[in-house]
């Protein structure tokens, strides 16, 4: 018997087998639980009040701008289904802050940057439980905006390498530090950007290279910097994405793979997929654009070509899925919008799931108050909504897909057409929406193909096979007896 089915039906029918319902993006981004602090934020706070980052499975630690100025880390805790938070005590810094942020860089260890009055204070600590303060250090600095991220973590006697980066007139600049495993933090290197940067963000993209976007001069440009030795950075490529100024952006990198820049210009959301070769250079792929009234934006990587983009749209929370095609595209996979006043937002994933990822969303609320809440970004077997309108085109580059016999017990036969010669990839997924085995990844010419496949390796039950190219994708239904 011969099957195929167009993306739609066939996610239907999984839905209902699962029981679960499907109604377009918003079922892919699940609320689960939720956390408000009792106190009140920094009101006066111009900068970033809160900033979060996963410190282990279901366990996260926010930075923030307490009442009284000051900076504070605390740790939570999520239970296993997603649908309670609970925090520690807390542990601030002395002196006051107008912003934070907060990045991991080893097991149950975090580092802190607050800009006080004299310039960016470091801060490490120990988020195993109630957070414990270790060492401080300030740069000194009059930086208007800042990031901090980390290059390579704290693992074995290897010592973290960590960058600030600044931005702001005549204190546009990336510090390279270094901590050790007794914590202390040493400055290594400083680098000047020699023209003015009004907003900055960074990743890691190999444990001995890192890409930081820039905004500035009316262009929003992406540069690339390696580690020539242990103590010093430099700078590989550059390359401007838009002639115009974005008024946020953040970044995300998935090592190997791809870098996606979040960027608000005119109020869109415009999620930009970049690769970088191994010399450093940068190719730019395609723009996808949301259209809106976004003034703060937040990202996170989930995997493999997939992110998190958490945004300030209209005022309110919305949390949405992003997917890497194979093409080097970002399609939207999944959104959910939670309604009330936010101030600020920002995101961390904090589990991964064969069946979903967990990402925690933290904002301050109209009332001023830190709130947490968690979202299980679900895997849509394998397959983003946006195929819907992929696995139906007619005259396309797939054609005549067909799986025989179906359902099988052994070997089993996956035919179909090629208008042309490229690139296909056939995986089968289970009921989760988990990949449970690749079939074929290669180069095929154009014509009639046929891939031959062992289903004896896996148990009995219910599956379904999505065969891509470029672009398309055609999936269907396959039984193993």
């Amino acid at each position: 018997m011969k099957t195929q089915f167009h993306f739609r039906s066939a996610m239907m029918a999984t839905a209902m087998i699962a029981g679960m319902a499907f109604s377009g993006h918003a079922d892919n981004v699940v609320r689960k639980g939720s956390y408000t602090a009792s106190t009140v934020l920094n009101p006066a706070t111009a900068g970033d009040q809160v900033d979060v980052v996963e410190t282990g499975n279901n366990t996260f630690a926010t930075a923030y701008i307490a009442a009284d100025g000051q900076a504070t880390m605390r740790r939570f805790s999520v239970t296993s289904n997603g649908n309670s938070i609970t925090g520690s005590g807390v542990t601030s810094t002395s002196g006051t802050a107008t912003a934070v942020r907060v990045a991991k860089y080893g097991d149950n260890r975090a580092i802190m940057a607050a800009r006080v009055s004299n310039g960016i204070q470091l801060s490490t600590w120990d988020v195993s439980g109630t957070p414990v303060l270790w060492h401080t250090t300030v740069y000194s600095t009059s930086c208007t905006e800042f990031d901090l991220f980390v290059v390579e973590d704290n693992s074995g006697s290897t010592d973290a390498r960590v960058i600030l980066a600044t931005a702001g007139y005549q204190s546009s600049e990336l510090v390279f530090y270094t901590v050790n495993l007794d914590n202390p933090i040493t400055q290594r290197y400083v680098y000047g950007f020699s023209s003015t940067v009004n907003h900055i963000a960074g990743s890691r993209v190999h444990d001995d290279r890192f890409a930081v976007a820039t905004v500035g001069s009316s262009t929003t440009s992406l540069r690339t910097f390696r580690f020539p030795t242990a103590t010093s950075i430099a700078q590989l490529s550059s390359k401007q994405l838009y002639s115009t100024d974005a008024s946020n952006l953040d970044l995300e990198a998935d090592p190997g793979s791809y870098v996606l820049v979040s960027a608000l210009v005119s109020g869109a959301q415009k999620e930009t997929v970049c690769t970088i070769n191994a010399d450093g250079t940068i190719n730019q792929h395609s723009t996808k654009t949301v259209s809106g009234s976004i003034d703060d934006i937040a990202s996170c990587k989930l995997g493999s070509s997939k992110a998190a983009v958490a945004t300030r749209n209209n005022n309110e929370l919305e949390v949405s899925s992003w997917k890497i095609t194979s093409s080097n595209s970002a399609s939207l996979a999944g959104t959910n919008d939670e309604a009330g006043y936010i101030r600020q937002c920002k995101i961390a994933k904090i589990y991964t799931h064969p069946a979903y990822n967990r990402v925690v969303a933290v904002m301050t609320n109209s009332s001023g108050n830190m709130q947490c809440i968690v979202y299980d970004i679900q895997l849509s077997f394998g397959f983003k909504t946006d195929d819907a309108v992929e696995s139906v085109q007619e005259n396309g580059l797939i054609g005549n897909v067909t799986n025989y016999p179906n359902p099988c017990s052994s070997n089993t036969s996956f035919s179909f057409d090629l208008s042309q010669e490229s690139d296909v990839t056939l995986k089968v997924y289970n009921q989760l929406g988990a990949e449970v085995d690749v079939v074929f990844s290669g180069r095929l010419n154009e014509g009639q193909q046929q891939i031959q496949w062992d289903a004896s390796k896996l148990p009995a039950g219910l599956y379904w096979y999505a065969l891509e190219s470029g672009a398309e994708r055609k999936t269907g239904k396959l039984v193993v007896e």
